[in-house]
């Protein structure tokens, strides 16, 4: 990531987005979503258990040897680095839990696991939801099943493969994907590619989230380039996600917003 790049991409933003509420949302659903749901800012229970994990991720000192099919490099790291440098922060994780404690999903799909945070505010935010979250690293998919159980949570599955591989068999076995985060694999090959590939098992009430739109120039003309395919009905930006709503009951438009 180009920080310089990144910095200029959030100036951008902050210049161009909507920056009060409902100012020019016309979709009534859009509407509601961004009212109740985007700054939703009730504090939920489950928020301080799972931040309380996030802090001693962050401060654990254990090397792992890490497995990266994104860039084809492995390397020794620890925990905490991983902890601080790849996990979505805390505000967008805990959007995560609001959208599908509102969307009420009863399929979730995670493309990225890394240690289990989201995959947590999302499990928890639905209980009886089944999660999937795949993750191509083995440590990385050991360390998120041990956190999982810290927390108590019993509604998720781990699938330990390279996603290129393991996602096609994967989606020979599901109906429909109520739920869909994509947080792996930063680069607009890969994004296109799972996008094509969930496409068919999307319905009007899936909901489906893309992490770091705004990474790179190559993540931001693969998320302009989904966000404009024909089943895509509404989408927000919010520059740390894009978010697609695919309902045909909404207006087709598209919304740049200040989160």
């Amino acid at each position: 990531m180009n920080r310089l790049n990144y910095l200029l991409r959030y100036l951008r933003h902050i210049l161009t987005a909507r920056h009060s509420f409902g100012f020019g949302v016309h979709s009534p659903a859009i509407y509601r979503f961004v009212k109740y749901v985007l700054y939703e800012k009730n504090s939920f229970y489950v928020y301080s258990e799972i931040e309380m994990l996030r802090r001693e991720l962050e401060n654990n000192t254990q090397k792992f040897q890490l497995t990266d099919f994104g860039t084809g490099v492995d390397r020794e790291i620890t925990i905490g680095k991983v902890a601080r440098r790849s996990l979505s922060c805390s505000k967008y994780s805990q959007l995560l839990y609001r959208m599908v404690r509102d969307a009420r999903p009863d399929t979730i799909l995670e493309l990225g696991t890394s240690l289990g945070i989201s995959t947590a505010y999302m499990a928890k935010a639905r209980p009886s939801a089944q999660c999937y979250t795949f993750e191509g690293c083995p440590q990385l998919a050991k360390i998120a099943a041990e956190n999982f159980d810290k927390l108590g949570i019993q509604n998720i599955e781990i699938i330990q493969d390279n996603i290129d591989n393991a996602l096609p068999l994967f989606l020979e076995k599901i109906t429909t994907l109520d739920f869909v985060f994509i947080d792996a694999n930063h680069t607009s090959k890969a994004l296109n590619s799972y996008f094509d590939m969930i496409m068919p098992k999307i319905s009007d009430k899936t909901v489906m989230v893309i992490d770091d739109i705004n990474w790179s120039d190559d993540m931001w003309m693969a998320w302009e380039h989904v966000r404009k395919q024909p089943r895509v009905v509404s989408s927000l930006d919010i520059f740390g996600f894009g978010i697609l709503f695919f309902n045909t009951e909404q207006n087709k438009m598209h919304y740049k917003l200040i989160f």
